[in-house]
């Protein structure tokens, strides 16, 4: 896909019914006023489309791999839900799990600066080596996705704008949409809580409430 088009959004082209046995696209108009379930079609228009299947918002769901043509704009134009294909997704994952180690000596480090930094008197000898040891550590990192670009989706610790937006705006992400051959057409995707930095640095008190009554 290269996105929901300007064309797309307004007039649209012509809607034509595909030929399910050669791929090209029938001759002549479609002109009844609805679509076929198991039909391919291609062109139309977004009000089009949706006069003639009677679903809107958030009943549709669309398929795209250009995070601004497709996911951005028909979430914020048309309030669709929206799949967003990421193939470079199955690298990123290789390298998430097989490079581990490093991951943690990232985060170690992380750590280690924060809790230097809480301090009233800093060792600022010491947080200038951590430092450049967790900057090593995210070159290294960046290589191991790529050598000239690091990761599509964080900087060491930090997500890139590719990540947020991605984040904001895709319902599900894949590397493929074949991955949705191993769920059921009824299957409900749920995303997990996403914790707020209080959330995230404070233990919750997980005694039960009657203790002590």
């Amino acid at each position: 896909s290269s996105g929901i088009n300007a064309e797309y959004g307004q007039q649209g082209t012509p809607l034509r019914l595909i030929n399910q046995q050669t791929g090209a696209a029938n001759i002549g108009l479609y002109r009844n006023p609805t679509m076929v379930k198991g039909e391919i079609y291609s062109g139309g228009n977004c009000d089009q489309f949706c006069q003639m299947t009677g679903a809107e918002g958030p009943d549709i769901l669309y398929f795209g791999d250009h995070i601004y043509g497709d996911v951005v704009r028909s979430k914020k134009t048309n309030g669709w839900k929206t799949f967003l294909i990421v193939p470079e997704l199955k690298h990123e994952l290789e390298v998430w799990t097989s490079e581990h180690k490093l991951f943690e000596e990232h985060h170690n480090l992380e750590k280690r600066l924060g809790e230097l930094q809480a301090h009233s008197c800093p060792d600022n000898t010491m947080i200038r080596k951590l430092d450049k040891e967790r900057k090593l550590v995210v070159d290294q990192i960046d290589a191991k996705y790529n050598p000239y670009f690091g990761s599509m989706f964080r900087k060491g610790g930090r997500l890139s704008s590719f990540a947020n937006q991605m984040d904001r705006y895709a319902d599900v992400y894949s590397s493929s949409m074949n991955n949705l051959l191993n769920y059921s057409l009824k299957h409900q995707f749920w995303s997990p809580p996403k914790l707020l930095p209080h959330e995230a640095t404070v233990a919750q008190d997980h005694q039960d409430s009657t203790d002590g009554q």
